[in-house]
This record gives structure tokens, C-alpha cells and sequence, in this order.
């Protein structure tokens, strides 16, 4: 999980503690740019959650990461910062596993449009392409594809095909009933 701590001026909620309740089990590393180093146990869990985003340290541990990771969640509270931009760069290009991008992760994407056709041109290739879930709610999904919240809401259904399909990837459309 790569996310930051605060949001919109209040801690946000580490993202992984949702893991702990559901029983999944094994070790879940957040990333939580200005969050006290810690661990939380639960069900046979561990979240670690560690500081200091901006090192080469940093890059060294999140590629070390990569490699054993099942998978990857980005987005949440993350901003949207050049630090920010070189994290998602580094998720699409390094993980090895699933990439669930929601919030901050899908408003990065849909301003760097290289950074989008990469993503594409990865995902149409087999050798390359990658489990990628994406969770946008209607403003996001609006950014991404270059259209007004309603007209979203009034097609979200065949545009979240169209962009599931563009992406090789799962689209849940969050509140486009």
C-alpha cells in the first residue's frame, strides 16, 4: 500500500488495516509518507509501516519490495507531487504482481498521459501485462477519459467496459449507479 498520512489535513486511516479484519494473512508493508514507523498484528498478520519516501533508500527498499509482493495498492492520500509521480512510474514499471490504483494513483494517471499510454502499451503485451484493477469514482473516471462527471454517469456502464477493455484491466466505477 502506497499511500500518505495526511489527507485533506487529517491522518488518513492506514489503508492496510482493512487487511488485519478480513483475515488476510502474511505481511502487508504500507508506504505512508510523514507515518511513525510501527506494526500492527491481527489474524496472522503484519503491516509495517515505514517513513522517509524521498531517499534512494527508499527506491532501494520499494524495488526489494517488488519482489516479493503479491500485490500492489496505490493511490489513496497520495498527492500528486513529483514524489508522487516517480512512486506510480515506479509501481507500473517494477511490481511484479496485481496493481489496485485508486484516487490520487488514477488523478496522476489521467494529467500524465505518457505515463497512461505506457500503462496500455504494457497491458497489450503479454509478456508484460499485469493483473490491474481500477477504482475510480466518477470525477476520477471523468479525468481519466477526458469527460464531464454526467456524461460518465450517464454511460458508465459501456464507458467502463470501453476503458476495462483498453486497459486489459477490472474497472468497479465507484457511485455511477
Amino acid at each position: 500500500m502506497i499511500q500518505r498520512n495526511k489527507s485533506f489535513g487529517v491522518p488518513a486511516r492506514p489503508a492496510g488495516t482493512p487487511c488485519i479484519f478480513k483475515g488476510i494473512k502474511g505481511k502487508i508493508t504500507e508506504y505512508i509518507k510523514g507515518a511513525a514507523q510501527n506494526a500492527r498484528h491481527g489474524k496472522g498478520s503484519i503491516i509495517m509501516s515505514v517513513l522517509s519516501v524521498t531517499s534512494e533508500a527508499f527506491e532501494k527498499e520499494l524495488l526489494h519490495v517488488f519482489s516479493w509482493a503479491d500485490i500492489t495498492a496505490v493511490g489513496p492520500g497520495l498527492g500528486q507531487s513529483n514524489m508522487a509521480l516517480k512512486l506510480l512510474e515506479m509501481v507500473v514499471e517494477h511490481s511484479r504482481g496485481p496493481i489496485v490504483m485508486d484516487a490520487d494513483a488514477l488523478n496522476i494517471l489521467a494529467g500524465q498521459k505518457e505515463l497512461l499510454e505506457k500503462l496500455m502499451e504494457m497491458q497489450q503485451d503479454p509478456e508484460r501485462r499485469r493483473e490491474l484493477i481500477l477504482t475510480p469514482h466518477p470525477g476520477e473516471f471523468g479525468r481519466l477519459a477526458g469527460k464531464k462527471i454526467p456524461e460518465i454517469q450517464k454511460d458508465a456502464i459501456p464507458l467502463t467496459r470501453e476503458w476495462a477493455e483498453k486497459l486489459q484491466a477490472a474497472m468497479i466505477c465507484k457511485g455511477a449507479r
